[in-house]
């Protein structure tokens, strides 16, 4: 029996290491007569999995009348008998949510309309859409409990164990996405959350974080009975700390429920699967951390993956992998990993809902090419390959063709070439698989400050979260990157983090900090580490209760935004100002001791310091929140960097900023990939500084593409 395994940077099949490699092909929409046809192009073009949703509205269009009939569309059991005749491993998703442009998100017309006490409701306990399903709904639960009994002995006749290439079972799509994307906000069914019950969902929450109601009262500037009448904060925009803290509970509240019922589909899965991997593909990077309170709840047999989408219509931010994509994609498999899972894109782009902007061959290998650079072990091509709506199931258009490689009638697009070349590439570089990506810099972040932009926007306080995940992709990352570093992302909660103090540490910052973290930051200090805060130190705890433990330790003062537009930085001993594109932050108190590093141009105000430590440590605090537009601000963060004793060290660097490279090393050799992520052709020079290696070479980087350049070790 094969087995498949996995660690935070990769996956393994019979213990070798080996890139998942998938392609979305909707057995539902492709005829019976091409299925062979079409599983065979993927497996021809490097593949070794297939992917497909299993609606449920599809198979029980009517309530209590759930069909798989052989030798039909709706042969499931076929279809994954091929895939394992013609050697494809399967992920499998069930749903109950498929989304994939169907009508209800693949649930039955039914479900919703016969049953609407079982929608997601807004703050005031209305509806706010007929297919956005609150999650844990008993009626909901008891129906899907149903399609789960009805579909799962098909999928565990076919799992590894028994013979077959079921090794993947996805768990719902996109959990949350049908509540944040359509009203902005998360799901107040009253029912589910079990409003003004004494032993309701939200009541129990509640008491596991207050010790008792007056607490409770104290963080939220009210005088409840009891916690059975706790009512939730209206608003999604908090302009308060109190509508702040009430919003924060309610969202971290969202989270726990969507992992009761990820945990929920698991445990019905485990009656009837033992052998498969669970995976749930986040909606977008920036929704991984939404997902912690899974992981902790299904542990070791979970992969959590993420949709990367750099084109979905006319309406998207760009038509084409751009340096900023990249950047988030970056910072969106540094999240995953950091989380313990194999950076997999679960749903990357293959086609479009429309063929305008179109899905370029070019495009899309640049993609590919970028995110391996980056660390991705798996990708799932959405989609690979698709056809007719079944009747009345389309919410966009009948033919579901979506621009793919293969399209619906056959015909093999150009794209499909990119597919090929990007399997053909991952087959010659096995080795790959398990190598690592050289780093240079340390950068650690919270992972609550990329999913609470909601309650900790600007609530007169600073700088939101919201803004801070901003300015990390698209200043600090995209300085790092023009700059020839090559970042490691950390986590401010793990305490291996602060083990080495060999290199500066760099910790974006907004007012809010964890207690802990205020504290495992000074504890770093005062062994002798080296430490770069930015652009606001913090004045608040998790909890938003004020908090300056790190503040006072290096005697800082309160720090706030300059309030005209456009300041300029100028950092004394550097040169001329710095153009922030952005804002700068100003104190009125010098710490002891600490010396004058940075000002506002035009006002003088106070916008950066340095400090000595205990046993020679240092720290910066530099006021500059900026995007990326110059090469200036890559020499200011070298300048600051030089400041911490950093001695300036790149694994690889290249002597064009608009030339990303990355490098990555095994045993034997290590491969530079060279991002050109531009629409001009471009020319460089890369070199390389290794113990093994010390290597210069001219390279031509075509337009939108990534170039290879091998280096023995």
């Amino acid at each position: 029996m094969l087995n498949i395994t996995f660690d935070s940077e990769s996956y393994y099949l019979d213990e070798t290491p080996f890139f998942f490699y998938s392609g979305e092909i909707p057995y539902f929409r492709v005829p019976r007569r091409d299925w062979r046809f079409r599983l065979q192009k993927l497996k021809d073009a490097g593949a070794n999995c297939v992917s497909t949703y299993i609606p449920w509205g599809f198979h029980e269009p009517q309530e209590g009348n759930i069909s798989f009939e052989p030798d039909s569309q709706k042969d499931l059991d076929g279809f994954l008998q091929l895939c394992g005749e013609i050697g494809l491993f399967v992920v499998c998703r069930p749903g109950p949510h498929c989304y994939s442009e169907l009508r209800f998100e693949g649930l039955p017309d039914w479900l919703s309309q016969d049953y609407p006490q079982i929608r997601a409701a807004d703050f005031n306990g209305k509806p706010f859409r007929s297919s956005s399903i609150s999650y844990l709904h008993p009626i909901f639960l008891k129906k899907a409990k149903k399609w789960y009994d009805a579909v799962l002995p098909i999928l565990q006749k076919h799992t590894l164990s028994n013979g077959g290439t079921v090794a993947f079972i996805q768990l719902d799509n996109e959990l949350g996405g049908t509540h944040e994307w359509i009203w902005g906000g998360y799901d107040y069914n009253p029912e589910t959350i079990g409003l003004h019950e004494e032993n309701g969902r939200y009541s129990r929450f509640l008491k596991s974080l207050y010790t008792d109601i007056g607490e409770l009262n104290r963080h939220y500037g009210t005088d409840f009975a009891d916690f059975s009448h706790v009512e939730y904060g209206k608003t999604n925009n908090p302009t308060t700390l109190y509508e702040a803290r009430r919003y924060e509970d309610y969202l971290h509240f969202t989270f726990e429920m969507e992992a009761e019922y990820m945990e929920t589909l698991a445990q019905w899965c485990g009656a009837y699967i033992d052998d498969c991997i669970f995976i749930h593909n986040s909606g977008t990077g920036v929704m991984n951390p939404h997902f912690l309170e899974t992981a902790r709840r299904l542990d070791k047999n979970f992969i959590l993956g993420s949709d990367h989408y750099y084109n979905l219509g006319s309406h998207w931010p760009q038509n084409n992998p751009t340096p900023q994509f990249v950047s988030q994609c970056f910072l969106s498999m540094e999240m995953l990993r950091m989380m313990g899972f194999p950076p997999s894109i679960f749903e990357f782009p293959a086609g479009s809902i429309g063929s305008w902007p179109p899905i370029t061959a070019k495009d899309m290998k640049c993609s590919a090419m970028s995110h391996l650079a980056f660390g991705m072990k798996g990708l799932n091509y959405y989609i690979f390959s698709g056809g007719p709506n079944p009747e009345n199931m389309g919410s966009t258009v009948t033919e579901y063709d979506y621009s793919a490689p293969v399209g619906s009638k056959n015909q093999i697009r150009p794209h499909y070439a990119a597919v090929e070349a990007v399997g053909r590439y991952l087959a010659e570089n096995r080795d790959l698989a398990l190598s690592k990506r050289a780093t240079d810099l340390k950068i650690a972040i919270d992972l609550e400050h990329v999913r609470s932009d909601y309650y900790k926007k600007n609530i007169g306080f600073g700088l939101g979260h919201k803004d801070l995940y901003q300015f990390l992709h698209l200043g600090l990352l995209c300085t790092t990157f023009c700059g020839s570093y090559s970042p490691e992302l950390l986590s401010v909660h793990d305490t291996d983090t602060f083990s080495d103090l060999s290199v500066p540490l760099i910790v974006p910052s907004a007012a809010v900090m964890a207690r802990s973290v205020q504290e495992s930051l000074v504890a770093f200090l005062k062994k002798g580490g080296k430490l770069l805060i930015l652009p606001m130190l913090p004045e608040l705890d998790e909890s938003l209760s004020p908090c300056t433990i790190l503040r006072d330790y290096l005697g800082g003062g309160e720090t706030r935004p300059i309030s005209y537009d456009l300041p300029l930085l100028e950092l004394i001993g550097f040169g001329p100002a710095v153009n922030s594109q952005g804002k700068l932050y100003e104190t009125d108190l010098l710490p002891d001791g600490a010396e004058r590093l940075g000002f506002d141009r035009i006002t003088g105000k106070l916008t950066a310091w340095e400090k000595e430590t205990e046993n020679s440590g240092k720290a910066i605090w530099l006021g500059f929140h900026w995007n990326y537009c110059e090469e200036g601000q890559t020499r200011m963060l070298e300048f600051v960097l030089s400041r911490l004793g950093y001695d300036g060290y790149k694994a690889v660097e290249c002597d064009n900023p608009n030339l990303w490279a990355v490098l990555r090393t095994t045993d034997s050799r290590a491969v530079v990939f060279v991002m050109n992520l531009f629409t001009e052709d471009m020319c460089g020079t890369v070199s390389l500084d290794l113990p093994k290696a010390r290597e210069s070479k001219a390279v031509t980087v075509p337009a939108m593409s990534v170039l290879t350049v091998e280096f023995p070790l």
